[in-house]
């Protein structure tokens, strides 16, 4: 599992997604963001 180097920027769009979806926390929205990028590489399981 790569290590994501976070920015403020990215922080901010996390908290967005964050308020957007109504999760808990980081953690969900950071999955969540994660199964985006495999959705869209084409990796999905």
């Amino acid at each position: 599992m790569p290590k994501i180097e976070l920015s403020e920027k990215n922080w901010d769009f996390l908290w967005n997604i964050k308020r957007k979806k109504k999760l808990k926390t980081l953690d969900e929205a950071f999955s969540y963001l994660k199964e985006q990028i495999q959705v869209k590489g084409g990796k999905k399981k």
